[in-house]
C-alpha cells in the first residue's frame, strides 16, 4: 500500500514466506514468517530554482513488529565446508530486527 499526495508519502509493505527447507530431504526447516515495513516521507520541490530543486525527508521502519524470524536457509556450503554432498550443513540467516532509518535528500 502506498499513499502519495502533495509531497507527503506513506507506505506499508508486507512480506510473507512459507517454510524454508534447509536439507535436500526437506526434514529440517524454518517456520513460515510474515514481516511488515513502514515508510513515511515528505518531498518539497522548489520551482524555478537553479541549484537545489528539491529536498526530501524519509523515515523507515524495517520489521515494524520486531518479529524474530529466519530470513534465509541454505544447504550451499558457501566455502565453510569443503564437501557436503548429503547437505548435512545447513546455513540459517537471521532476519533483521526492527530497524529505524532516517534520510535527507537534495535534488540538484
Amino acid at each position: 500500500m502506498l499513499y502519495n499526495k502533495d509531497g507527503f508519502s506513506a507506505g506499508l509493505v508486507g512480506k510473507s514466506t512459507g517454510k524454508l527447507y534447509g536439507t535436500y530431504s526437506n526434514d529440517n526447516y524454518a517456520k513460515a514468517a510474515t514481516v511488515f515495513d513502514f515508510n513515511l516521507g515528505y518531498t518539497r520541490t522548489f520551482a524555478g530554482r537553479d541549484f537545489i530543486r528539491s529536498v526530501g525527508f524519509d523515515f523507515n521502519v524495517i520489521n515494524a513488529a520486531d518479529k524474530s524470524y529466519l530470513g534465509a536457509v541454505s544447504t550451499n556450503d558457501q566455502g565453510y565446508v569443503k564437501s557436503d554432498a548429503a547437505a548435512t550443513t545447513m546455513l540459517y540467516n537471521i532476519g533483521a530486527p526492527r530497524t529505524f532509518t532516517f534520510s535527507v535528500s537534495l535534488g540538484f
